[in-house]
């Protein structure tokens, strides 16, 4: 099981809150919703027709303030990953959020995932009827942490318009952190990190996890990431042994985290994370 938030870890301050703000044109971007240590704001992208069916881009833009940061959808040894909640919207059929790599923190609480600085999570956005607008309402539920960790909220508006197929001033960093958001390893995508071989020993006194990935664009910045199904919690690797060639060995000591028993039979998400590229694969547990 995952450890409490790092809400219940450390002492919790002042629940931010912030009201909505009125849609604008799909050309510009909403206002800023600021709080003490981030702000956020949903930014407009163009739009696509692919067989009949219109997707337009959005993204969740929120910056942090320095030494602050924010979790990822796997949020580690403690903290809460950020809620989307779309269903105020108009004329919205879809909103997908994509999460871009993230990045591992050890501080004397643990080992957390997440983002510093400045994230945008991309929306892929369908709307039930093309030739009209979609109006956006989410409601956001995000932590940032420092030596505290603050809860957050904000409500955001955005109204993004039918038939924007010519660039926006923000598809450049939409696209960029679309580009961040790992793709599905397969040998099609050669130049990205791939897993030659897992396996689990879990027979053993300390049970195993042992993760055997290629990175063909160098080894700077790599790491792997690991998702249990439902409350199976997985621990962060401890060990990272470099081969040759782009070669990396991850071992995890589930330690007392996770029952070994309890992966028999599961599928886990592996997602790999370099300075030059990133992926996820699925792998099921035997």
């Amino acid at each position: 099981m995952r450890k409490l938030p790092a809400i219940a870890s450390f002492i919790c301050v002042l629940m931010i809150s912030a009201a909505a703000a009125t849609a604008v044109p799909a050309q510009n971007a909403q206002p800023w919703v600021k709080s003490s240590y981030a702000k956020v704001r949903l930014i407009p992208g163009s739009s696509e027709t692919d067989a009949g069916d219109q997707t337009i881009r959005a993204g969740v833009q929120l910056q942090l303030d320095d030494g602050w940061k924010t979790y990822w959808r796997n949020p580690g040894d403690s903290g809460l990953p950020a809620s989307f909640d779309f269903k105020g919207s108009k004329n919205l059929k879809d909103a997908k959020v994509l999460w871009p790599a993230p990045h591992r923190f050890t501080d004397p609480y643990g080992t957390s995932i997440g983002y510093e600085k400045e994230v945008v999570f991309p929306v892929l956005v369908s709307p039930e009827r093309a030739d009209q607008a979609v109006d956006l309402d989410l409601k956001l539920d995000y932590a940032i942490c420092k030596d505290i960790c603050v809860p957050a909220e904000a409500r955001l508006n955005l109204r993004l318009e039918p038939d924007t197929a010519n660039p926006t001033t923000f598809d450049p960093i939409i696209s960029h952190y679309l580009g961040k958001v790992p793709a599905e390893a397969s040998p099609q995508r050669s130049k990205l990190p791939s897993i030659r071989e897992a396996k689990a020993e879990l027979d053993r006194a300390t049970p195993l996890v042992v993760v055997d990935a290629h990175f063909p664009g160098g080894i700077a910045g790599a790491d792997l990431f690991v998702e249990g199904p439902g409350n199976i919690y997985i621990p962060p690797p401890q060990s990272k042994d470099v081969g040759e060639d782009g070669a990396v060995r991850f071992t995890i000591d589930l330690g007392q985290a996770t029952d070994g028993s309890a992966l028999k039979g599961k599928t886990l998400n592996l997602t790999l994370v370099s300075d030059h590229g990133q992926s996820q694969s699925r792998w099921t547990v035997e």
